[in-house]
C-alpha cells in the first residue's frame, strides 16, 4: 500500500523549562527540514515522504473527477506523465468518482454524461453519486461534506491507498488572497499541504498553475466540461480569479509562482511555530491539562498566544479566535488564583495554586457529559 511518511524532527525529553534557550537550535533543525518541504512541494507523488508508491497489482486511488479541466488533466497525468514525474498508473488501479448535485439542471446531468463517456474511453471503472443538498447558506460545506464521505466510502470498498483530488496552484493563490480580504491566523496563509493523511488526500497539482493545464489540454485537443458558475461575478473567488490576478500579473507576470515561494515561508514560519507547542506541551502540559503559570508566563506573548490555540485545538478540534484569546491571555496574566475564564463548550480555564509545589497553576478543566 502507498505509505504517507512526512518528515518529523526528533522529539526529546526535556525538563520543563522556558523554551527560549532552545529556539535557535530549533531554528536550524527547521531549516534542514525546510528543504525536504519545498522538495515535497517541487514534486508532490515522487518526492521523498509523500510518494505514491503502488507495490502491489491490487493496490487503488480514487480520483475524484468533475468533468472540467483540472481534473480531466489530472486523469491523463496519471495514465501518461508529462508534467508530473511519476510512473504511469495501470487503468484498474484507478476509480474514478464523481457526485452529481443537481444544482445545475441539465448541464449537471450533462457533466455526469461526459464523465461517463471519458470512463468507458480508458476502460475505467466509475463510482457516481446523486445527492440533493438543498440551497441553504452553507451549500457549499454541505456539498465537501457529501462528496469527501462519498470519496470515503469508496476508498475503504474498493480498499483503494489514497482519494486524489485536482486542486492546483491557482486555487492556492485564489484562497490565499481571499484569506487576505477576511483576516486569518498563520495557518490560513500556508495554503492545502500536498498531504493530508488523515483523510489520505494527495493534491499532486499543487505546483502547476492553471495557465500549465490549459497549455496542456488545448495543445492535446482535450475535451472537457465547462462549469459556468466559475465565471458568475457575484462569487468572491471567481472575481479574484477574473480581475484582481490578471491586475496583479501585470505588475509580475510570475506573480502566482512568486507567491507560491511566500505562501511557502508562510508554511515554514507556521510548522516553527506548531513544533515549539508540541514540545511546550510535552514538557510543561500534563494529561489532566494543567500547566506551571510561570513558565507560562515566562515565553513571549506571540508564543503564549500560539500556546493557548494550540491547547484549545487539542481540546476541542477547532479554532479559538483571536479575540477569545486576548480575553484570556489578559486574565493569565494578571497572575492572580481564582481567576476563571470559558475555554470553549463546556470547559474553563483556571488560576490556581498547586498544593504540591505551592506555585500558580493554569487548570483546564471540561465537563463531563
Amino acid at each position: 500500500m502507498a505509505k504517507l511518511s512526512p518528515t518529523k524532527l526528533p522529539m526529546t525529553t526535556k525538563p520543563k523549562q522556558s523554551l527560549r534557550s532552545a529556539r535557535a537550535a530549533t531554528t536550524r533543525q527547521r531549516q534542514t527540514h525546510g528543504a525536504t518541504t519545498n522538495k515535497s512541494r517541487t514534486n508532490p507523488l515522487s518526492a521523498k515522504g509523500t510518494s505514491l508508491q503502488l507495490t502491489s497489482e491490487r493496490d487503488r486511488i480514487i480520483l475524484a473527477i468533475s468533468g472540467g479541466p483540472d481534473s480531466v488533466f489530472l486523469l491523463h497525468q496519471l495514465l501518461t506523465p508529462t508534467l508530473l514525474n511519476i510512473q504511469p498508473l495501470r487503468r484498474e488501479q484507478i476509480i474514478l468518482a464523481h457526485v452529481n448535485y443537481h444544482l445545475r439542471g441539465r448541464d449537471s446531468d450533462a457533466d455526469q454524461k461526459f464523465v461517463e463517456k471519458l470512463a468507458k474511453k480508458f476502460g475505467l471503472k466509475l463510482e457516481t453519486l446523486s445527492a440533493h443538498p438543498g440551497t441553504d447558506t452553507n451549500l457549499e460545506a454541505r456539498c465537501r461534506d457529501i462528496r469527501y464521505d462519498f470519496f470515503e466510502t469508496l476508498r475503504r470498498r474498493h480498499h483503494a491507498s489514497h482519494i486524489l483530488t485536482a486542486h492546483h496552484l491557482n486555487d492556492q493563490i485564489e484562497t490565499f488572497l481571499l484569506c487576505i480580504t477576511r483576516g486569518a491566523a498563520l495557518s490560513g496563509f500556508s495554503g492545502m499541504s500536498h498531504t493530508d493523511p488523515a483523510r489520505h488526500l494527495i493534491r499532486p497539482l499543487l505546483h502547476i498553475s492553471k495557465k500549465q493545464i490549459s497549455h496542456f489540454l488545448d495543445s492535446a485537443k482535450t475535451a472537457y466540461r465547462e462549469d459556468k458558475s466559475n465565471t458568475d461575478p457575484r462569487f468572491s473567488r471567481n472575481r479574484i480569479r477574473s480581475h484582481i490576478i490578471p491586475e496583479l500579473e501585470k505588475i509580475n507576470s510570475n506573480f502566482i509562482f512568486t507567491l507560491e515561494q511566500t505562501m511557502q515561508h508562510f508554511a515554514d514560519n507556521q510548522a516553527i511555530i506548531e513544533d515549539l507547542c508540541v514540545r511546550w506541551c510535552d514538557t510543561n502540559l500534563d494529561a489532566k491539562f494543567t500547566f506551571g503559570l510561570d513558565n507560562f508566563l515566562a515565553e513571549i506573548p506571540a508564543l503564549q498566544r500560539k500556546l493557548l490555540s494550540h491547547i484549545y485545538r487539542k481540546i476541542h478540534g477547532t479554532g479559538i479566535t483571536s479575540a477569545q484569546i486576548r480575553e484570556i491571555l489578559a486574565t493569565l496574566q494578571k497572575n492572580r488564583a481564582g481567576l476563571q475564564k470559558e475555554f470553549g463548550p463546556r470547559t474553563t480555564i483556571a488560576v490556581s495554586k498547586s498544593l504540591k509545589t505551592h506555585k500558580r497553576q493554569v487548570v483546564i478543566k471540561r465537563e463531563l457529559h
